[in-house]
């Protein structure tokens, strides 16, 4: 927090920072304490992939609050799972390309004018998934001649969000 004074250079007899990282300046006639803002911006996510993701390069777009210093001066940076943190840039969106298949965290952190860094980084869980299931139909057989009223019994597998399911499908006025 800056302090305006009529302090003039001359006046000036000592400065000190004490153990609060604060700056104390003497005059002949008074003493001035300077705080640094050590208060660290809060960071949001406002736009992100529901959970599951059918392809390979999920959008974020985040935003962050300060007390001290405008949305515009904050700056920020990201990484996914245990990744190294991207550098710092006034981006408030990002493409994440080539994520690989499963579960991932995106991770997003706010810097502000003073240095200050957000401790408890905004962060979304999302599934990446680009592989179609795998689909088997058990009834009828392969090359099993049908007629009439049938029912089609098969399922499919995917390894990402769900395990199997299976679909019955039957010819009738209520089904």
């Amino acid at each position: 927090t800056s302090q305006n004074s009529d302090l003039a250079d001359d006046n000036i007899q000592g400065l000190f920072i004490d153990d609060y990282e604060d700056l104390w300046i003497s005059a002949s006639s008074m003493v001035i304490r300077f705080t640094a803002n050590q208060r660290p911006p809060d960071t949001t996510i406002t736009r992100a992939p529901s959970s599951t993701v059918g392809a390979d390069s999920p959008f974020f777009e985040y935003t962050g609050a300060d007390i001290e210093s405008e949305t515009t001066e904050l700056i920020y940076s990201h990484k996914v799972d245990s990744g190294d943190w991207s550098p710092y840039s006034k981006n408030i969106y990002v493409v994440l390309r080539h994520q690989k298949e499963g579960v991932h965290t995106f991770f997003v952190r706010a810097m502000d004018k003073d240095s200050n860094v957000d401790s408890t980084p905004a962060q979304r869980s999302f599934i990446i998934d680009t592989v179609p299931p795998v689909v088997a139909v058990i009834s009828p057989a392969a090359r099993q001649v049908v007629g009439g009223e049938i029912e089609i019994i098969g399922h499919a597998i995917d390894e990402s969000d769900f395990k199997s399911y299976t679909v019955r499908i039957k010819n009738g006025a209520n089904q």
